[in-house]
């Protein structure tokens, strides 16, 4: 049993990096990762890594050197995972569960990580890394309704290969713009806990408040009509 428990700071590590190393992936082949659940998952992992340190210490497990080495690496791959789910979810107390986090990997830093240059090392990636972490949730909080996008109309293709979305976005005081992107519906995986989806295409950019008296529709599965304009639709 101690000598699974041994493993956590690899396991933690491994989960950390899940979300980063999935959107960077992804969005080299031209895709998008998303998890279904923002929320959920930052609490279980917030979760976890409580449980993980009180086990480590309550029970006085004894790490190996590769372990210890994870040990010191739990603290910037917490930060760059807060930096993620900042970014990504719309749920402003995330960075309390996300501090949870880094906390949790903080004291595994102290007490169980070795060789002490990686230490020192770790910990100054780290501090950068959660002051950028600050920053940005500061930014989110202070702006978070300043400018938002809505869709305002979707239309499908007629055999459902794509789905254009007219968005109005409102960027308050200093205007906005009528957007229309594709979406392509039949390049889109979804898992039990997160989807796979290819990134939309920007193909219209017009003046805010354009969407209401906006003509779209589809010629055929290939060719979108805006406003009397075709524009061709590619895989």
């Amino acid at each position: 049993m101690k000598r699974i428990l041994g493993m956590i700071p690899m396991v933690i590590c491994i989960l950390y990096a899940f979300l980063p190393i999935c959107k960077i992936i992804a969005a080299i082949g031209g895709y998008d990762f998303v998890l279904n659940n923002y929320l959920i998952s930052i609490i279980v992992l917030a979760l976890i890594s409580i449980v993980a340190l009180v086990s480590l210490w309550v029970l006085k497990i004894s790490l190996s050197k590769t372990q210890a080495i994870f040990s010191a690496l739990m603290l910037p791959l917490s930060a760059i995972n807060g930096l993620f789910y900042i970014y990504e979810s719309n749920w402003k107390l995330t960075i309390i569960f996300v501090l949870i986090g880094c906390g949790c990997s903080i004291v595994m830093l102290a007490k169980f990580s070795s060789p002490f240059i990686l230490k020192i090392v770790s910990a100054v990636l780290s501090i950068l890394l959660i002051v950028l972490l600050l920053f940005f949730a500061f930014i989110d909080f202070i702006f978070e309704d300043f400018g938002f996008n809505k869709v305002v109309k979707s239309v499908a293709s007629p055999q459902n290969t794509y789905t254009v979305d007219v968005i109005d976005n409102d960027q308050g005081g200093l205007g906005g713009a009528t957007l229309v992107d594709v979406n392509y519906n039949n390049k889109t995986v979804n898992f039990f806990f997160c989807k796979l989806s290819k990134f939309p295409v920007r193909i219209y950019t017009g003046k805010w408040g354009e969407f209401e008296n906006m003509q779209i529709s589809w010629k055929d599965e290939h060719n979108l009509i805006i406003n009397g304009i075709k524009y061709y639709i590619d895989d």
